[in-house]
C-alpha cells in the first residue's frame, strides 16, 4: 500500500524567515558621540505578538478576562501592563498588543483565542 504524497504548502520554496533588521543592527555607540545614548535599539527575537480589539459594549468582558487568564489589569491610556512573561499595550481606544515573551511564546496566539 503506496502513501499518500504529503499536500503542496503554499509556503513552500519560501526563502527562511529572517528579521526586517538582519545585517542592520551592528554593535557599538551611533549617534551622539558624547554623554548617554539618547535611544537605544535591541532587537527581539522569539516573542509572540497579537493584535487584541474589543468588541463594541463588551470592554468590561475583555478586562475580566485578561486580569482572569493573564493576572494583569488591561490598561486603558498609553501604557503597558505586565504579569511575568506576558504584556498588553495600549494601542488606542479598544486597541492593545498582547505580546509573551520567549518562554511563554509556544501556544500563546491560540491562548489569547480562548480566553478572551
Amino acid at each position: 500500500m503506496s502513501e499518500a504524497p504529503a499536500p503542496h504548502s503554499p509556503l513552500s520554496g519560501l526563502p527562511p524567515v529572517r528579521s526586517v533588521f538582519a545585517g542592520l543592527c551592528v554593535p557599538g555607540r551611533h549617534g551622539r558621540a558624547e554623554g548617554p545614548a539618547g535611544v537605544t535599539v535591541t532587537e527581539r527575537t522569539g516573542l509572540a505578538i497579537a493584535s487584541v480589539l474589543v468588541r463594541r459594549g463588551r470592554e468590561a468582558e475583555l478586562v475580566d478576562a485578561v486580569q482572569a487568564r493573564f493576572g494583569l489589569a488591561l490598561p486603558m491610556t498609553l501604557s503597558r501592563s505586565v504579569a511575568g512573561e506576558v504584556a498588553f499595550l495600549w494601542t488606542g481606544p479598544g486597541q492593545w498588543l498582547a505580546i509573551a515573551e520567549p518562554a511563554a511564546a509556544d501556544g500563546f496566539v491560540a491562548e489569547l483565542a480562548t480566553a478572551l
